[in-house]
């Protein structure tokens, strides 16, 4: 980018994305921007892209999924009462988990350092690599490492609620990433998504219940965010799929269930 030439849109957008991307913010909510991330990467088939889109949409799979096929509101960011101790690190723990010098190695991509970025410990990140769409071979591996070392620890506490508009979003994000990345096992899952709100969040006149929990009583009532969210996740799961592979998703919302003043939402999602 030259100096002195004023950024056109596509690039400020392109800069969020890698702004976001080097942080990794992953959870509930990332799920409504891994869609552009998806976009992104079918428009510019960069892989930096087509990264962050799978590795949010494990991380969902992996940590918020629920034993009912729907996905469950997020996890606690603090541990042993302590926020944010779960996902902070020191160099000496990544000896423990690494070696010696596999803790270098991450250390140094990550950066974590002695003195820490947040409370004496460190946040790994990528803000100040240049090139961190192109990691070192092997780091993965380190990843996986560090991920199950921190399961020594603690399993962070879910929130085992499922929101109708987050699921909405969660299949969308599914449906388009396993559409665009030639993905099965993210339809199957887009799949299971519908076939739980068809099933558990729909009332027998067809309008959406706000939310769900395991042995509590449904609550009936219309929210801004899943009349928003979940059409707009299902308009993109029926391009996904063919019909025949569509066997339960039926669009469950119609005109007739929609109330007159959340027609405002559906028009612009």
């Amino acid at each position: 980018m030259k100096q002195g030439r004023e950024t056109t849109q596509e690039e400020r957008v392109q800069i969020a994305k890698e702004c976001i991307a080097s942080g990794k913010n992953y959870g509930g909510m990332a799920l409504k921007y891994q869609v552009s991330y998806t976009e992104a990467f079918q428009h510019t088939r960069r892989l930096l892209y087509e990264q962050i889109s799978r590795r949010t949409l494990d991380y969902a799979l992996r940590e918020l999924s629920g034993p009912h096929g729907g996905f469950c509101c997020g996890q606690d960011a603090d541990s042993d009462g302590v926020e944010g101790k779960y996902y902070t690190l020191t160099p000496d723990e990544l000896v423990q988990a690494l070696g010696k010098e596999g803790a270098d190695r991450f250390c140094q991509w990550y950066g974590v350092t002695a003195s820490g970025n947040f409370e004496g410990k460190s946040i790994p990140n990528l803000l100040g690599i240049a090139n961190f769409d192109r990691e070192p071979e092997g780091t993965a591996a380190l990843r996986e490492r560090v991920y199950a070392y921190r399961l020594g620890w603690t399993v962070l506490h879910r929130d085992d609620k499922v929101l109708t508009a987050w699921n909405g979003l969660a299949l969308a994000a599914l449906a388009r990433a396993g559409l665009v990345l030639n993905e099965p096992r993210y339809l199957d899952a887009a799949c299971r998504t519908a076939e739980f709100l068809a099933a558990k969040l729909t009332a027998p006149g067809g309008q959406l219940l706000a939310r769900w929990r395991e042995a509590a009583k449904l609550q009936l009532s219309w929210l801004a965010g899943a009349a928003r969210d979940y059409p707009a996740g299902h308009s993109f799961a029926m391009l996904a799929f063919e019909e025949e592979l569509w066997p339960t998703a039926e669009l469950v919302v119609t005109a007739q269930t929609i109330p007159d003043e959340l027609w405002p939402f559906l028009m612009n999602c």
